[in-house]
């Protein structure tokens, strides 16, 4: 770690805008993967929006902000009820890596591997990276993703 690094529950500070989450989810990759890319599933852990699987292609992220606690209902102060960010697939190699803009404000990046640390094979260790600003409610959609990745993600 260097002086910019913070480890806490929900990642590390790896550069000044960089922050990095890893986590060993269940089951296969392509189930993860399947809740990266298709938007209805996506949208129970971030936000939804219909994807074309092609670097370069540009698509809507909808974050529908009552949705984000648990029980739904109350959203983070300071939110409306519903967000839309453009955004663009920036990488692309299905089922491993998937990268794009955050609206004008950054990007993120998944990385997919299977896990070596289970015996049984049913696991994959997900990186993910967010470059530049967040907005307020960060913290809320990323222990939201975790539940969601520990309870219905069978």
């Amino acid at each position: 770690m260097n002086d910019h690094a913070t480890a806490n529950a929900y990642g590390v500070l790896t550069e000044p805008a960089t922050l990095k989450i890893e986590r060993l989810l269940p089951g296969p990759i392509e189930r993860v993967w399947a809740y990266l890319t298709e938007s209805d599933r996506r949208r129970q852990w971030l936000a939804a929006g219909e994807m074309e699987m092609k670097v370069g292609a540009p698509f809507e992220l909808v974050w529908r902000n009552d949705e984000l606690t648990d029980p739904p209902g109350q959203r983070p102060p300071g939110h409306s009820e519903e967000h839309r960010m453009q955004s663009r697939i920036l990488a692309l190699d299905p089922p491993r890596q998937l990268a794009f803009s955050f609206g004008t404000s950054g990007e993120v990046s998944f990385e997919l591997e299977r896990a070596a640390r289970r015996q049984d094979g049913a696991g994959v260790d997900l990186a993910r990276q967010r470059r530049a600003g967040c907005r307020d409610g960060r913290h809320e959609r990323n222990r939201r993703a975790d539940l969601h990745a520990r309870a219905a993600w069978p």
